[in-house]
């Protein structure tokens, strides 16, 4: 299908799946690779805010309540990067998860 085609004409779901049956493996591994980022990125997070509350200054200096604050806000965006396409209805064929 060429790409004047796809500018000019409004096309339906199912032409649009078929036009880019192609591209749903590679979007599928990146699903993935970005799934487990977002994991691993939780788990470093959530030990630094361990590493910060066990230490004898706590949340008393500023550089710890800027870190902690960051790592609180990488967890919150961690998680729901890695379950975004986890929780697709299953009625939309054209999304990978």
């Amino acid at each position: 299908m060429s790409l004047s085609r796809m500018l000019t004409e409004i096309m339906s779901i199912e032409d649009l799946y078929a036009a880019n049956a192609e591209y749903r493996d590679h979007s599928k591994s990146l699903n993935i690779r970005q799934s487990s980022s977002a994991i691993v990125s939780t788990i470093s997070s959530s030990t630094l805010i361990w590493m910060i509350v066990r230490s004898p200054q706590r949340l008393t200096t500023t550089q710890h309540r800027i870190l902690f604050g960051m790592a609180i806000g990488d967890i919150l965006f961690s998680l729901s990067a890695a379950t975004f396409r986890a929780m697709v209805p299953s009625d939309m064929d054209y999304l990978v998860w």
